[in-house]
């Protein structure tokens, strides 16, 4: 009997997450991603599909960004839906030079003021061409800046009608610190919908 459980306990709980999958159960909240997306269906587990209303995407400067904004475009056209972009400078982070030795706090200031105006010029032009797509795009369409944390930012534009989205290869310093992290991990998003990769 021992060995009978052995054998089949594993069989039954590939099949017990797979079926829970196929239903559309809810994934854990420490996943960084769905290695089943496109290899098996998914269902919509006690809930009506997901209807959007607004799509935000986060402006980071990196290699995807231009795609990034070509499918956040296409998204809000298949949907119908508002199109946002929100350029998000992570101002504790580039704030942050390390220890400071003895003397050494006109120097930091310094740097901290220069990292904090080069990441405003390149989330200027980075909305820039956020607004040159969205403009030709013929959706209504709006733009912004803020700066801080990039979790509380997001997550206070999340809403139940709101797609939020990201481009991989890129954090939001805006390529001042020349970061490449996994952003959803990063985020340790808790959003109402899901965060979307869009670019990669």
């Amino acid at each position: 009997a021992i060995l009978f459980l052995l054998l089949t306990t594993p069989v039954a709980g590939h099949l017990l997450g797979r079926a829970a999958y196929v239903g559309g159960a809810p994934l854990w909240r420490g996943n960084a991603q769905d290695s089943l997306h496109r290899v098996l269906p998914r269902g919509h587990f006690g809930a009506a599909p997901f209807a959007v209303r607004r799509v935000v995407l986060a402006l980071t400067e990196g290699p995807c960004l231009s795609r990034a904004i070509e499918q956040a475009v296409e998204l809000a056209r298949q949907h119908g839906a508002e199109l946002c972009g929100v350029a998000i400078i992570d101002a504790p982070r580039l704030a942050n030079v390390g220890p400071v030795p003895v003397g050494g706090l006109t120097y930091a200031q310094r740097m901290r003021d220069r990292r904090l105006a080069q990441a405003r010029q390149t989330a200027a032009d980075v909305i820039q061409r956020f607004e040159q797509a969205a403009a030709g795009s013929g959706l209504t369409w709006s733009v912004r800046l803020e700066e801080g944390r990039p979790q509380r930012l997001l997550q206070a534009l999340a809403g139940a009608d709101t797609l939020v989205a990201v481009a991989p290869q890129a954090w939001f310093d805006q390529g001042v610190l020349d970061l490449e992290v996994d952003v959803v991990r990063r985020l340790r998003w808790r959003g109402a919908a899901p965060l979307r990769v869009l670019g990669g």
